[in-house]
């Protein structure tokens, strides 16, 4: 395999991990809307404190974010140096 088929497989991973990494945060802030939403309308919101229907970056994305960035720099490494 060539450094410059490496480099484009690496950035096409890297495009993967982004992906996964945003599918999991919308999947998280979907469900912190959701529980918001059932909060307001059932009175609930007074007894929750402030910050806990707030979303949170889940480790899965964290580790898709560092991955991404992993790939995505040797991948564009490869591609300019071959």
């Amino acid at each position: 395999m060539t450094k410059k088929l490496m480099g484009i497989v690496l950035i096409l991973v890297c495009a993967g991990c982004l992906f996964m990494g945003y599918t999991t945060y919308m999947e998280e802030t979907e469900g912190a809307r959701a529980v918001d939403d059932f909060a307001q309308s059932s009175g609930l919101s007074k007894l929750l404190p402030e910050d806990a229907t707030k979303p949170e970056m889940p480790n899965n994305t964290k580790f898709a974010l560092a991955g991404a960035a992993v790939t995505g720099i040797a991948g564009l490494v490869l591609v300019i140096k071959s």
